[in-house]
């Protein structure tokens, strides 16, 4: 099995969507070290697998720390999927060029997102494979702004009255066979939508997950796959003070992959300091701390010092 991540380095980019808070290091440093976290983690519940990190520029002298831990950086050269700087989400679409390389690849693929890791083994899902293309569920309801924008660009692109699952990018999983019928079909609606921009504008801009999302709706309806769940498997935690989106399924029922998009600047650089130094995971508990999915005394103190500097207007973060 692959377990891959996907980054792309633009020149001068300081800021990317989904990055919150002040970093003690570089916006490049703050990726590499959450795919670091995200490959380790993968080695540790799977240490057969091959790990990939799939950039489209090389990292230098940064290679060395993941081929450290037995994962490899792969460059993948970002030639197609581009869009126009207005575009806010643009580098997300690098995703896809580092999945048609996953379908080029035997056997089974996991393309995940690099503030996403383990925290037990997959073995299930591996063994749910061949029943299909596995995605998250973002669970959005009908008139969401987000499913709502993906609804209208399929039917205003395609001419199509369809109902499409909003699904999130943090994760791509399946067979050789299934990828290979999915990337084609992305292919097809991301050369549909940069051939009429007037209708996909960047503000209907959502990154890889318009794509992903149409795609698997259409391939679904004309019976060519069947997409799955990922979410017995994985979960979205959004852990900030403003949209704090937590469900308990990390530690009941639980899931073998967080992914915490708010995490990158801050718990996820803990974790890898942590594991650094211990070269294993902390205890779960002392997990849940550190990466805000429970929140001790002394953090919700300072929660609420911040919340309310901010309604006087005194802090701006």
């Amino acid at each position: 099995m692959i377990i891959a991540n996907a980054l792309c380095f633009l020149p001068d980019i300081r800021t990317a969507p989904n990055v919150k808070g002040d970093a003690r290091i570089s916006l490049r440093e703050v990726f590499l070290r959450n795919s670091w976290v995200s490959l380790w983690s993968a080695g540790r519940f799977h240490p057969d697998s091959k790990r990939y990190l799939l950039t489209n520029v090389s990292i230098g002298d940064d290679e060395q720390r993941f081929s450290s831990i037995g994962a490899e950086v792969k460059v993948v050269p970002w030639q197609r999927y581009m869009l126009p700087e207005t575009y806010p989400w643009r580098m997300a679409y690098y995703k896809l060029n580092a999945l048609e390389w996953l379908a080029e690849h035997q056997g089974k693929s996991l393309l995940l997102e690099v503030d996403a890791f383990f925290v037990s083994s997959i073995k299930d899902l591996i063994e749910e494979a061949p029943t299909g293309l596995f995605l998250f569920d973002t669970q959005h309801r009908f008139h969401h702004p987000f499913r709502t924008k993906i609804r209208n660009l399929q039917n205003d692109l395609l001419v199509e009255s369809q109902n499409p699952i909003h699904y999130g990018g943090e994760s791509v999983f399946g067979e050789q066979t299934v990828l290979k019928i999915f990337t084609e079909e992305c292919s097809r609606i991301f050369n549909s939508m940069t051939s009429q921009l007037k209708i996909f504008t960047p503000e209907q801009d959502q990154g890889d997950e318009v794509v992903l999302s149409i795609a698997a709706d259409r391939l679904v309806n004309s019976g060519k796959i069947t997409v799955r769940p990922i979410n017995p498997y994985l979960n979205r935690y959004w852990t900030s003070n403003g949209f704090n989106l937590i469900s308990t399924n990390y530690k009941f029922n639980p899931v073998s992959i967080w992914h915490l998009p708010l995490e990158k600047k801050d718990g996820l650089l803990t974790l890898y300091d942590y594991i650094q130094k211990h070269n294993d995971l902390p205890p779960l508990q002392e997990l849940y701390y550190m990466v805000h999915l429970e929140k001790t005394e002394v953090r919700l103190i300072k929660d609420m010092i911040l919340k309310r500097l901010r309604r006087w207007g005194l802090w701006k973060n």
